[in-house]
């Protein structure tokens, strides 16, 4: 079993991720609701509060929202609370995603707590690809042209040792 799965099954034994915006209490979850109270250091500025519409399907370690927002549709991610099993360097990400955007390669970033454990964004309509769009001509053209430009970013960030992070998860 995966780690994810097992920290999925101890949340729910929990009373946490458990599908909707409430505990096990009946009580809107709080990670969720911490989040959402910060609304007003989001960038673009909103009116009311977000609403949470609805859990995300899909990731193992992290739990993402749909909001509706008065600027539109936002994702808000909440970080696993056991991304240092994972050796997940927020703060890296961070730099990263903020590059990405600016090139138009990611959604906007709204707000950013890496201490806080969560991510927010703008909500981009999408699906996920095919074996047959990965076979398509134009769509590989496109995906070239997309990693051509993903690869000219320049992050000053120290370089990623992956063998010490594969260390991490045989220690």
């Amino acid at each position: 079993m995966s780690p994810g799965v097992a920290m999925k099954r101890e949340n729910r034994k929990n009373g946490e991720n458990n599908g909707n915006n409430r505990g096990s209490s009946g009580r809107p979850d709080r990670r969720l609701e911490t989040a959402l109270d910060s609304w007003r250091l989001w960038s673009p500025s909103l009116g009311p509060r977000p609403r949470a519409v609805r859990r995300l399907p899909g990731g193992l370690t992290n739990e993402a929202w749909l909001l509706d927002t008065e600027a539109g549709q936002a994702v808000l991610r909440l970080n696993s609370p056991y991304r240092e099993w994972f050796g997940v360097d927020r703060y890296r990400e961070a730099t990263v995603l903020a590059a990405v955007s600016r090139l138009g390669l990611a959604p906007d970033v709204w707000f950013n707590d890496p201490a806080g454990g969560f991510l927010v964004t703008e909500y981009i309509d999408g699906r996920t690809w095919t074996a047959a769009d990965f076979r398509e001509s134009g769509q590989q053209r496109k995906l070239l042209t997309l990693l051509a430009k993903l690869q000219s970013i320049g992050v000053d960030l120290p370089r990623f040792d992956y063998l010490a992070h594969l260390d991490h998860y045989r220690g």
